[in-house]
């Protein structure tokens, strides 16, 4: 790496100053050349009377005024996502309800199943939801209730997918078990009355 030296540094400055100087028209810069051979530029007249150093004119060019209607800004923003890009916003679809390995007491109640990402689905987008292998009907809400379920284990997945039926997201698999309380498992902590 090299070190910047006086040398330098003073050739740095004096390039800033022609370069700010030569920016204004009627600005003139001189060149002053002392008893040591140190060069210096100002653009105060020496007294000595020299005459002012010409400088290139600057080549300055300019760009054109490019202007993206804001409709189409919004388009490219909210619409033209690859799935690449898609997959990254809802990396967080999850199943949120049951938990894994959530015990649900009653046979007799409806289940219900909820997921969450982070980010509000868009347009079209819907969820496949299947339990244990069989596919309910897609939505779009964040939520679904299905009929009580037998005792046992069973198993809930879904899947986000885009208006044209791309894979966005695969929540993983929760395993919950529903069962029918009885004196030894009561969810409710509540005391049989006994009977005399």
């Amino acid at each position: 790496m090299k070190l910047l030296t006086v040398r330098n540094i003073r050739f740095l400055w004096v390039s800033i100053l022609i370069c700010a100087l030569s920016g204004n028209a009627w600005s003139q810069v001189y060149k002053i050349v002392d008893k040591d051979g140190n060069v210096t530029y100002t653009d105060t007249a020496p007294k000595d009377g020299s005459a002012p150093v010409k400088l290139p004119e600057l080549s300055v060019i300019e760009t054109p005024d490019y202007q993206v209607p804001a409709r189409q800004v919004d388009e490219e923003s909210e619409e033209q996502l690859s799935l690449r890009q898609l997959k990254a916003r809802y990396k967080d679809f999850a199943i949120t309800s049951p938990q894994q390995e959530e015990s649900l007491f009653g046979a007799d109640q409806d289940v219900n199943i909820q997921w969450a990402t982070g980010t509000a689905l868009r347009q079209g987008m819907s969820v496949n939801i299947s339990v244990d292998g069989a596919r309910l009907p897609a939505t779009e809400q964040s939520s679904i209730t299905i009929p009580p379920m037998d005792r046992g284990e069973h198993t809930v997945s879904a899947t986000l997918v885009s208006e044209d039926g791309k894979v966005i997201a695969n929540a993983a698999p929760v395993t919950f078990f529903v069962k029918t309380p009885n004196l030894n498992t009561n969810p409710q902590g509540v005391r049989p009355t006994p009977h005399n």
